[in-house]
């Protein structure tokens, strides 16, 4: 018998219809059951999220991971992780300006129609944004006054990357402090523009308390005015 070939094993009689078969096959050589696993380790399946953006070619017995969007090429061998990758496609300007094809998010419209309730379902691109998410972290911290401590929470941290958005590089305390000081500085600007455009007297009302917990003083400056609307 030929390397590779298979010989059944326990072979069974079926009553009903006098047929021979076979509850297991195994290969009759080592031989065969190298090419075996082999095989079985070809069809593994990848798992990362971040093939959905690299298409998997080997160049002299070396695997590369090669960008749908700029080509760029990286090594990727099985040993190596998938962690250049992931850092590659946050900064792939082609990536970016092209969108990405595959992000899709379900959009759920719910509509009253004489009563009745319909959901209208559909599909709508949805690209990644380092810098939008981060943006948008600082001003839930801002709005709910929640403590800066909570982005270096391991489990917060677990939440975000592993069942939210793998993508985002999730900062710690000082960076979305200096992202709350920013906005703070923007929106400082935005108000001094605003009140200055006004033709209108302002009149203006302060307030001030000390914090029970970090003994600090704090002054509340609230101006009212009567606008053009």
């Amino acid at each position: 018998m030929s390397d590779g070939e298979f010989q059944p094993q326990n072979n069974v009689v079926d009553p009903l219809t006098n047929v021979i078969s076979s509850s297991a096959m195994v290969p009759t050589s080592l031989g065969a059951l190298d090419k075996t696993i082999i095989s079985s380790e070809r069809k593994r399946k990848v798992t990362s999220v971040v093939w959905n953006d690299f298409s998997k070619k080997t160049i002299n017995g070396v695997q590369y991971g090669i960008c749908n969007h700029c080509k760029a090429r990286l090594k990727a061998p099985s040993n190596y992780g998938t962690m250049s990758l992931h850092d590659h496609i946050k900064i792939c300007k082609k990536r970016k300006k092209n969108g990405d094809l595959r992000q899709f998010v379900l959009q759920s419209n719910i509509t009253k129609n004489q009563g009745t309730s319909e959901a209208q379902v559909e599909y709508r691109n949805f690209v990644f944004d380092q810098n939008v998410s981060r943006h948008e972290l600082a001003c839930m911290i801002i709005v709910h006054e929640y403590p800066l401590s909570m982005v270096n929470h391991s489990r917060f941290r677990k939440f975000v990357n592993s069942s939210l958005q793998p993508f985002f590089n999730m900062v710690f305390r000082n960076t979305i402090k200096g992202d709350i000081l920013k906005i703070y500085d923007s929106e400082k600007v935005k108000t001094s523009k605003f009140m200055e455009e006004l033709n209108g007297r302002v009149a203006i009302t302060s307030d001030m308390w000390t914090c029970n917990h970090s003994k600090k003083d704090f002054m509340a400056v609230t101006s009212h005015f009567i606008d053009d609307s």
